[in-house]
């Protein structure tokens, strides 16, 4: 979905990136006890890329385009918003071990404006309780498993960056996508998430076919069930 109006450029810079990356994973068992390696690198800064690069687009929101739909089929822009926020707000509780079903879907009292001071707030949030370079070893509570922190901000790196994605087509905002940080995000999508079977369980579209030479991120939000 596109508006009538392209009100800006989203950009931000690259961050450096190990080359492998877990963004979305199917639901997992239990992991008892700390993981003295992570399996992947420390994906914290390129969070927080990706953090930074959301609040851009989300500050594009108007009151005008909340009922607007988006990609996401079951969210209009101010839904999608808000469910945006309460991931970033539920990234923080995963930080400081607390339970993530926790934190509604969409965050609550938002609107019409107040997407921006939400998500200010839940990222100072989120910094602070994934401070700790400990935290990437330890195992943590998700809405959908266990996993290592290391892990799990990497899962976190790939939604974030899928539902900026949604935004900004829904808004009409051009980005400028950090290369690496979704190429990544890609890799760990086709690795993570079975192309089929699709729906139920596991809750997103089917694959949609993207040229070979397809930018990174038409790529990862193909394999998501979007059309780019």
């Amino acid at each position: 979905m596109a508006m009538t109006q392209n009100r800006t450029t989203a950009s931000t810079a690259t961050s450096a990136l190990p080359p492998t990356e877990a963004s979305t994973l199917p639901a997992t068992g239990d992991t008892a006890g700390a993981v003295s390696s992570p399996p992947v690198g420390d994906l914290r800064p390129s969070f927080d890329v990706v953090a930074d690069l959301a609040r851009s687009v989300i500050a594009q929101v108007g009151e005008s385009d909340l009922r607007r739909p988006t990609p996401c089929g079951e969210y209009d822009i101010g839904q999608l918003t808000a469910h945006l926020v309460s991931v970033m707000q539920r990234v923080a509780v995963v930080g400081r071990r607390g339970d993530p079903w926790s934190v509604p879907q969409e965050a609550p009292g938002l609107e019409p404006l107040g997407f921006l001071g939400g998500w200010d707030a839940a990222v100072v949030d989120q910094r602070s309780t994934w401070s700790v370079d400990s935290i990437l070893g330890e195992v943590l509570d998700l809405p959908f498993g266990r996993l290592p922190g290391a892990i799990a901000i990497a899962v976190y790196v790939g939604e974030v960056l899928v539902h900026t994605w949604d935004l900004a087509t829904a808004c009409d905002v051009d980005v400028e996508w950090p290369a690496e940080i979704v190429e990544a995000a890609a890799m760990g999508a086709r690795m993570n998430l079975p192309a089929e079977p699709r729906g139920g369980a596991i809750p997103f579209g089917d694959v949609v076919a993207t040229a070979a030479d397809a930018p990174p991120i038409d790529c990862l939000v193909a394999w998501m069930g979007r059309r780019p």
